[in-house]
């Protein structure tokens, strides 16, 4: 079996990331997690994870996600370089959520970081669930719900 010489492995990998930057910029997502101006809630280098099968457990981003909450929506995103190599969107890391389209956000209770737990209905009519770890967790719900009153 004949060996693939390492330096085409180094430029598969330059080109895997290449074309998740070339994506990224296609789909209009950023790769550096920017905060929106009219955020009433922000938080830098929280926890978290999509979904509630085994996959979504062993796939946590760990103090790698910026979530925010503005008027219209929960925006949940990753920070560089966690936006490289299609980590976002083989993990669905990098989330958009309508404040209307949540349905319950409760906390788990932390004794450093509080756990959320969301639910809220997907574009495509299923049900999504989203837990967070958060430091502010109690400021994160505060805004969460001022902001789905609102709407």
């Amino acid at each position: 079996m004949a060996q693939f010489p390492s330096s085409l492995w180094v430029l598969a990998i330059i080109a895997w990331f290449a074309a998740s930057v070339a994506y990224r910029f296609v789909a209009r997502k950023g790769i550096f997690a920017s905060p929106q101006p009219a955020a009433a809630f922000a938080e830098r280098w929280a926890s978290g994870r999509f979904g509630t099968g085994l996959i979504s457990r062993l796939s946590t981003a760990r103090n790698c996600l910026q979530v925010q909450v503005t008027a219209r929506e929960l925006i949940v995103t990753p920070h560089f370089p966690f936006t490289l190599g299609f980590m976002p969107e083989i993990y669905d890391l990098d989330q958009r959520i309508p404040v209307v389209s949540v349905r319950k956000a409760a906390s788990l209770g932390g004794a450093f970081a509080q756990a959320i737990e969301i639910t809220y209905l997907r574009q495509d009519g299923k049900e999504g669930a989203l837990q967070l770890l958060l430091r502010r967790g109690d400021e994160f719900l505060h805004h969460l719900q001022a902001a789905r009153d609102a709407a």
